[in-house]
């Protein structure tokens, strides 16, 4: 795993006051949908003491965004864009990190809309709760229908649909920790941790930055809360639920997993490198996938098709295969 070291502040900012949260967005080559994002941003309902800024990261795009970021900070000085010529969303991230003013960050992303509440019901959740970091609601925007094989609890995690309920909690749990897209953080703790693993996300073949920071804090000891309040909206487009997708994006999961778990993995019985358990699980998917074929129940069939694809994943990254 990349060794990740503790961020510094940039020095744009130092000697610059603190302010209390600092909203990031990051983008590559989505232009209308980042500026319909940060329209939703502009328009939260905030009480006027809260001080707080925006910070859109263009990572490298080459559709105008950079240009629309700068005509839209004429008119809007509470944002500041930046640019990130490095290919990957988590460094574009750690950027933010490195500029943010506030004392909390609060991230979400270009394909989302937030609600109008979402800013201030993050920062009243930090209030209410002493957490390093807290994950609110991901709602499903559909803009396509649903197809048969579409399993919502199964396949959630393919249209980044995240929520867990209307009562507050503390995430123990490393399997459900926050999605990235409506993930806030203390801006200290982020900069302790060395931020978001520059290996993983968007940009790469490992997906699974969030998750990845989310596990790093829970073994640190960090609290991590889950509150309802703060809520997005995320497009569920066509593109989102091809089969060919889905099963990319299953095995870029599997490749993440890897990364996460290679830590907790010390004197576990392997062959060739795979924790010996995972063979198992792995003939028992297949028996399920060649089960469900022969019964002619193709939903089930595809289901357990994208275990596969997981578990694949899973190997790819560990013999090399995707360094």
């Amino acid at each position: 795993m990349t060794p990740l070291h503790p961020l510094q502040p940039a020095p744009s900012i130092e000697g610059l006051p603190e302010i209390d949260a600092t909203v990031v967005v990051c983008s590559y080559n989505r232009r209308a949908w980042l500026l319909e994002a940060l329209d939703s941003i502009r328009n939260q309902s905030v009480p006027s003491e809260v001080e707080w800024e925006v910070i859109a990261v263009d990572n490298g795009s080459t559709d105008g965004t950079w240009e629309a970021l700068e005509l839209l900070a004429e008119e809007w000085p509470r944002l500041r864009p930046i640019r990130e010529p490095r290919p990957g969303k988590s460094f574009a991230l750690n950027t933010a990190i490195c500029n943010a003013r506030g004392r909390v960050m609060a991230f979400t992303d270009d394909d989302v809309v937030a609600d109008r509440f979402w800013l201030w019901n993050v920062i009243s959740s930090f209030e209410r709760f002493d957490a390093s970091m807290i994950g609110g609601r991901v709602l499903p925007l559909w803009m396509t229908e649903r197809p048969s094989w579409f399993r919502e609890r199964e396949f959630r995690g393919v249209i980044a649909h995240w929520e867990h309920g209307e009562v507050p909690f503390r995430i123990e749990n490393p399997a459900i920790v926050p999605s990235g897209n409506n993930l806030s953080a203390r801006t200290e703790v982020l900069r302790r941790y060395g931020g978001f693993h520059t290996g993983l996300g968007a940009g790469r073949a490992h997906r699974g930055a969030d998750s990845e920071l989310g596990v790093r804090l829970l073994r640190g000891g960090e609290v991590i809360m889950y509150t309802p309040e703060p809520v997005v909206y995320h497009r569920v487009t066509p593109k989102l639920l091809q089969k060919s997708h889905v099963r990319r994006w299953f095995f870029r999961r599997g490749m993440a997993h890897s990364v996460m778990e290679a830590p907790t993995e010390n004197g576990m019985p392997k062959i060739l490198r795979i924790p010996r358990w995972r063979y198992r699980i792995m003939l028992v998917t297949a028996w399920q996938y060649a089960t469900a074929l022969v019964k002619g129940d193709f939903d089930a069939a595809f289901y357990h098709e994208t275990r596969l694809w997981m578990l694949l994943g899973f190997a790819a990254e560990r013999w090399g295969f995707y360094a």
